[in-house]
């Protein structure tokens, strides 16, 4: 556990987050809801009815860039389960290793 704030910087400074946001717009006015149970789970929030788009349900998305690249790997390394490690004798090239 870290509880001095100075490490607690120190640390943060290497995350870095990426997101997104995405309007579905609807015919009708809706009434005004957030949703943000899953924030700190998934960094999703729905905002319905909200000032900025009245017609409509926003999606936002906030989650650090490392997610991305565990995703990749944990695909690559399915497919390795999935069809073996070597491919006629040669070993696989990963290709998120640089």
């Amino acid at each position: 556990m870290i509880t001095d704030v100075k490490v607690l910087e120190g640390v943060l400074t290497g995350v870095k987050f990426k997101g997104a946001h995405y309007v579905f717009e609807t015919e009708h006015r809706l009434p005004r809801l957030v949703i943000d149970l899953f924030t700190k789970s998934n960094g999703v929030v729905i905002k319905v009815g909200d000032a900025s788009h009245p017609n409509g349900i926003e999606v936002l998305t906030c989650y650090p860039d490392w997610a991305e690249r565990n995703e990749k790997v944990l695909d690559e390394i399915k497919g390795l389960l999935r069809e073996g490690f070597y491919e006629k004798d040669i070993l696989k090239k990963i290709d998120y290793v640089a």
